[in-house]
């Protein structure tokens, strides 16, 4: 996991980030660089959170092709949004660079794997759960229901979610099944080999993975990606957001895009936190994201849902306009200068809160800090190197 944000106003957009990766349950790594300049002397940044690989290859590897392409591409582009549409048409013409056979065997072996696992694992759990209400062997019979019924649940929940591509579905269909299905069968006879299965449910959990590729839902092996400064055209800086999964059989798989624009009425300033976002919501709103629930459940307790309703919107009210507002206030008015200490302390400050939490830490190491302005574009007012300076002249220069 890791803490990362973008802190705007009319003045420019500070980003800062910190360093630690997660490798498993519980390995971690502080020496991670999640910020980088998109192009070479233009006001725009790229900042990645979550997976730190893309199609196998180190994010920072994609971005310096990227940064090869804009130096030849000529191209002016008037608005962030142009930038981040030009990026993804880059990592999508260069699949056969960027996402050979061999990595996309690897990311939909790896996609694939943990579907399979989920639904092993629902299915065990479900098989404990009846064995400790009966207190007895589940019959065989009740087994193959359960079998059943966890696959028929699993299929028809991706069924119901929203398609992914918009554009040759079919094709990308037909070409996932010719070139992935044996992988994918492969990891079925592995995750299944004691549990018995029919050839019909054996075909509804490779419908099932195969429909996960097509359809948006929640998987974690994405890479946040943030755009965030000035176009040509672009007076004010804005942060766009997506979800990126992959790039396989010639459709890259994105989602959730976000686009929060700096403006001169409603939104004269911004702080938008990702993932770890908690410590970023207390300082924000003066207390814990999971305090309202807490009190939400016990007020529905003590007067009832509707009074309980009143209550929660009454203090919603008065914590707005006596914490949150306040400081989005002061920040309006903040100097360009001040902008990276915002984002750098509240980095420095989850990082803080995790040290201190007897949970594994999350969010450490030195904590990278860049500015981007109209006039001056991508500056650097925190970086570290993996090696020595002073040994370096040539990188330097």
């Amino acid at each position: 996991m890791t803490a990362e944000l973008v802190v705007m106003n009319l003045e420019g957009v500070a980003l800062a980030a910190d360093s630690l990766v997660t490798v498993g349950r519980e390995k971690t790594f502080d020496t991670v660089t999640k910020i980088h300049q998109l192009a070479h002397g233009l006001p725009v940044a790229i900042m990645l959170y979550n997976a730190g690989r893309f199609m196998e290859l180190p994010w920072e590897v994609v971005v310096q092709e990227y940064r090869r392409h804009f130096a030849t591409s000529r191209k002016k582009y008037l608005k962030l949004e142009d930038f981040v549409d030009d990026f993804l048409e880059f990592l999508k013409v260069n699949e056969a660079i960027l996402s050979t056979e061999d990595q996309q065997s690897i990311v939909v072996a790896r996609i694939s794997d943990s579907l399979v696992e989920a639904i092993v694992t629902e299915i065990l759990d479900q098989f404990k759960k009846d064995a400790f209400e009966m207190a007895q062997r589940i019959s065989e019979t009740r087994i193959e229901q359960i079998i059943e019924n966890v696959i028929s649940s699993r299929l028809k929940s991706i069924s119901d979610k929203p398609v992914a591509f918009e554009n040759d579905l079919e094709a990308f269909e037909t070409e996932l099944r010719k070139r992935h299905t044996d992988i994918i069968l492969g990891l079925i006879k592995q995750h299944f080999d004691n549990l018995p299965l029919t050839e019909d449910q054996r075909n509804a959990v490779v419908n099932f993975i195969v429909m996960s590729f097509l359809r948006h839902w929640e998987n974690p092996l994405y890479t946040g990606v943030v755009f965030a400064g000035y176009g040509v055209e672009d007076l004010t800086p804005k942060c766009i957001s997506l979800d990126l999964e992959f790039l396989i059989c010639g459709q890259i798989k994105h989602s959730n895009r976000t686009t929060t624009s700096i403006d001169f009425r409603t939104n004269s300033a911004a702080i938008i936190p990702y993932a770890q976002d908690d410590v970023v919501h207390t300082i924000l709103s003066g207390r814990h994201p999971n305090f309202l629930h807490d009190l939400g459940k016990r007020l529905v307790r003590e007067v009832g849902k509707e009074r309980a309703d009143e209550l929660i919107k009454e203090v919603e009210q008065a914590r707005f306009y006596g914490y949150t507002a306040p400081i989005m206030q002061a920040l309006t008015s903040l100097p360009k200068e001040d902008l990276p200490l915002v984002a750098e302390t509240i980095i420095n400050l989850t990082s803080f809160m995790r040290k201190v939490s007897m949970r594994l830490e999350t969010v450490g190491g030195p904590t990278d800090v860049a500015l981007i302005t109209k006039k001056d574009g991508f500056i650097w007012i925190k970086r570290k190197h993996y090696f020595e300076m002073q040994y370096n002249p040539r990188f330097i220069q």
